[in-house]
Formats: C-alpha cells, structure tokens, sequence
C-alpha cells in the first residue's frame, strides 16, 4: 500500500485556471504530509476516500473552491495542528457512511462554513 512522506510542499495552481484537487487519498493509501501549503485549489486542497488513511500535520488550507479538506466515501485520516482558513464553501466536509476522520489541535476559521458533516456519500 502507497505511504509516501511529503514535506514542506506548496500545492498551487492559478486562480483563472485551477486544478480541481491538489491531493487524493484513496483505496487503502496511507502517507504522511507535513508543513505543506494548499491554496487557490478549484474544489478542495486533499480528499480521502475509500479507506484511505493519511497523516496530514501543520499544514494550511487556503483559498479553495469547495472546500480545505473532504473525507468522504469510508474515508478516515489524521489532521493535527492544521490552519483551515478562507475557503468557499466549508473548511472541513465530512459526508457518507464510514468516514471517520480525526481532527486534532486545528484551527478553523472565516470559511463560508467551518466543519460540514453529512450522512449521505459524495
């Protein structure tokens, strides 16, 4: 199964022509992310999915589309001394039916909403 180390990252694209996921967690992977940027994404900086169990530590979520970060579809995931800041839509979205992050020492601040939970999948 992937686990890979990424530190001290920027993910970026330009606002006029935006990547639509700077990062996608899925099916099982794990890997680690550390001090790394996300910003002006066109819908969310990371997604988790599908089992997928990452370890996302100080890193910053700005200026996305829909959303900072999306567990979605049995999703899990570790966000620890996060900054989740100014963002369209919500901060952090949590939706479908085993998805099960772990938000830790973050802060989440000045989005359209701070934390979206939903029961039903994407």
């Amino acid at each position: 199964q992937a686990d890979p180390l990424v530190e001290d990252c920027v993910f970026t694209s330009d606002p006029k022509k935006p990547c639509l996921t700077a990062v996608i967690c899925e099916k099982g992977g794990k890997g680690r992310f550390e001090r790394c940027s996300f910003s002006h994404v066109g819908e969310a900086g990371v997604v988790v999915q599908s089992k997928a169990d990452p370890l996302v530590k100080e890193c910053d979520f700005t200026y996305c589309g829909k959303a900072g970060v999306v567990v979605e579809g049995g999703g899990k995931g570790r966000f620890e001394k996060c900054v989740v800041k100014d963002n369209v839509g919500a901060g952090v979205t949590v939706s479908g039916v085993d998805s099960y992050p772990t938000v830790a020492d973050t802060v989440v601040s000045d989005n359209d909403v701070g934390l979206k939970i939903s029961g039903e999948g994407p």
